[in-house]
């Protein structure tokens, strides 16, 4: 009596005959998915700008079609859009990692069965860092601001991140002169060691 109550009151519409409860299956596209993949995230309004940016050229070949027809080859269209042989490896990954992310969550959502064969990508590269030689950096430091002296120091000498992250962090009582040490509150990248001490 109880259940019966409760579905009167909060699922009327079970109680209605069964040829009248119509049920329509709605055609999802990859735009309509992308959409309520985007609303679940609820990304920042930097990060959405971002992605939507970085969808824009693709959507358009893939966006209209059914969710549960892209194939291998409608990934491959999307994936020649964004290789065009002009960006970076990192670039096209990072790229396609959004068209992976929104078949995952149609995956997971229960709009498609399975995942689509994915096209292989090109193996990411990065450019070697060659840092200057001893040499550029004293030629830096006299062309150098003081303001600007203190960056070259600072970051030729102990290596740290220019910017909010280590370097304008730094107070005085972070440096061990007892010790010869700076003790470092790490940037957020390594959070296996948020303190490194450097001579």
């Amino acid at each position: 009596d109880d259940e019966i109550r409760l579905r009167l009151k909060w699922e009327p519409e079970s109680f209605k005959p069964q040829e009248a409860v119509r049920e329509t299956k709605e055609v999802l596209t990859f735009e309509a998915v992308t959409d309520l993949y985007l609303k679940y995230r609820q990304f920042s309004r930097v990060s959405l700008t971002n992605l939507l940016y970085a969808i824009k050229p693709f959507m358009p070949i893939i966006g209209p079609y059914d969710i549960t027809q892209i194939g291998r080859k409608e990934l491959v269209q999307a994936l020649n859009l964004i290789d065009n042989g002009k960006v970076k490896a990192t670039t096209v990954h990072r790229k396609f990692s959004i068209i992976k992310a929104i078949m995952g969550f149609a995956l997971r959502r229960g709009y498609i069965d399975s995942l689509p064969p994915y096209p292989e990508l090109l193996k990411k590269t990065r450019p070697a860092i060659i840092p200057p030689t001893q040499e550029e950096i004293e030629r830096l430091y006299r062309l150098a601001c003081p303001h600007l002296q203190r960056v070259i120091l600072l970051g030729s000498k102990l290596g740290l991140r220019v910017g909010q992250s280590e370097m304008l962090k730094l107070k005085w009582s972070d440096f061990d002169f007892n010790r010869n040490v700076l003790v470092l509150r790490a940037a957020n990248k390594n959070k296996a060691e948020p303190i490194r001490e450097i001579p």
